[in-house]
């Protein structure tokens, strides 16, 4: 993330320096609609970066607590058959699996139905089964934040964002082409070597993280 940053910034040092150096009204239009875009794409970043903090993985964040408290009603109740609770931990696994939404309505299912045959409001093992459900729905919403495909969520957006990049630095460097200006060689690869890296990286960790 530290690199990242640290390139976030030079790009933005390069877009300004472009301006300064052009001397065509329509390049530096270009240009600053680059620089928007670009703070779109990392405003959804950290978002992105955000929820996937609050996410966690294996044993912390909001994994980390559904995790628990699938292992405490798994090793310390005697009111639910382990065969039941192995049923729900399937359709919560198939769930982050699959990103298909059948499986919420699964799990949801199975455990009402089990809290249905504790009689008992005070019971831990229901208390368990509670805090199991809310933490797994709480982790549902971070995923539909996320996007449970490219299609969807910030995904999307960044996957969108990363199309219209494309395009307008294609556009802008074929104006450049077009045109005697004052924007050196050099500001424009440094740009497009920077904005190229910065993309792959995001796409790279995007990818990682959602798997």
């Amino acid at each position: 993330m530290e690199k990242r940053n640290a390139l976030w910034g030079e790009i933005q040092t390069g877009l300004q320096d472009a301006i300064k150096n052009s001397n065509a009204d329509s390049l530096k239009i270009d240009i600053k609609q680059i620089g928007e875009v670009l703070n779109a794409y990392n405003n959804h970043f950290q978002e992105l970066t955000q929820l996937v903090y609050l996410r966690g993985f294996r044993d912390y964040g909001l994994e980390g607590k559904m995790r628990d408290y699938a292992h405490q009603l798994e090793r310390y109740n005697s009111k639910i058959k382990l065969s039941e609770i192995l049923s729900l931990r399937r359709h919560e696994k198939d769930f982050f699996l699959r990103k298909d939404s059948v499986y919420i309505h699964l799990f949801d299912s199975k455990i009402n139905a089990l809290l249905a045959n504790i009689n008992t409001n005070q019971d831990s093992t229901k208390l368990l089964l509670k805090n199991y459900r809310s933490s797994f729905h709480e982790l549902v919403q971070i995923h539909k934040q996320i996007g449970l495909s490219g299609n969807d969520g910030l995904r999307h957006e960044l996957n969108t964002l990363t199309t219209l990049l494309d395009d307008l630095f294609l556009q802008l460097s074929t104006s450049a082409e077009k045109r005697f200006t004052n924007v050196s060689n050099r500001i424009i690869f440094l740009f497009s070597i920077l904005l190229v890296i910065i993309i792959l990286v995001t796409i790279l960790w995007s990818n990682f993280i959602t798997s």
